[in-house]
């Protein structure tokens, strides 16, 4: 499997609302997972935001990146946008930064037009906290949260202020994902449905790029003195390590790649970046 298609009936009409809402909205917000910063990023969003917007990338989930990382693409995300803003929503981090410069920008607009309404959207591939968000600003339950891709099925609109509106959105992907490891990191983030891969694929690609990338955690997680050079031989240490074993004491493979994806998934494994 080379390609992705996964487009529900929403999302082809979500995109139509959203152009036709970007004439009335002031500022963008782009969720993006700090994990996967290039591949949570729709090219689509690009296409809604003009000279009129202000755009602001918010990299969500920083508590499960890898720090040095995540500073290196808020470098390069800052030539792309107005502002990059590091986020842990569950933790209430970065969310008064946002809310301070969406008040700002909303105070600029009314020295212009005294009644005027600012309206925030919020936009961003699936799970990758757009409604997390959208509450921790509202500081209530204004929009369903779930870790699971495709939750919100339509923009909602909620009232910050008088004068400042934020507008959820769910989650969108482009039609088509083009690379196979663009939708293997999308699936292990939970960005599309982990059932379009079997596990074994997911965590094959996992190993891969943790013996190259993080050995160490690998290591201090499975208690792995010296590691193999295959991806077939480290899993088979894993499951022995770990007793993921079958009634017969051999490899349950099915289980030691679940239980590896879910070690990435949960942090057990520290904090990771996948690109």
């Amino acid at each position: 499997m080379s390609q992705i298609h996964w487009f529900p009936g929403h999302m082809a009409k979500t995109i139509k609302t959203l152009k036709s809402m970007t004439s009335r909205v002031d500022i963008i917000i782009e969720c993006c997972d700090a994990r996967i910063p290039k591949s949570s990023r729709n090219p689509i969003i690009n296409t809604l935001v003009t000279e009129k917007h202000v755009h602001i990338i918010v990299l969500s989930k920083i508590d499960l990146a890898d720090p040095d990382s995540t500073k290196k693409w808020v470098q390069s995300l800052e030539t792309e946008c107005d502002a990059v803003i590091e986020c842990n929503i569950l933790k209430n981090s970065g969310i008064k930064e946002i809310l301070k410069r969406c008040k700002s920008i909303s105070q600029k607009k009314r020295q212009k037009k005294r009644f005027h309404i600012s309206r925030v959207m919020i936009c961003g591939i699936p799970n990758v906290g757009k409604s997390a968000l959208i509450n921790k600003m509202a500081k209530k339950k204004a929009a369903a949260v779930q870790n699971k891709p495709g939750v919100t099925k339509q923009t909602k609109g909620v009232m910050l202020d008088h004068f400042l509106e934020l507008i959820d959105s769910p989650g969108i992907l482009w039609p088509k994902v083009d690379t196979e490891e663009t939708s293997i990191k999308l699936a292990l983030t939970k960005a599309i449905k982990e059932t379009l891969y079997n596990d074994f694929k997911l965590c094959e690609w996992l190993l891969t790029f943790l013996l190259e990338k993080y050995p160490l955690s690998i290591s201090k997680r499975y208690k792995i003195d010296s590691l193999p050079s295959t991806v077939s031989e480290l899993m088979d240490i894993i499951a022995q390590n770990m007793g993921w074993l079958t009634k017969n004491k051999e490899i349950h493979e099915e289980k030691t790649s679940r239980r590896i994806i879910e070690d990435f998934q949960k942090q057990r494994l520290g904090p990771i970046s996948l690109e």
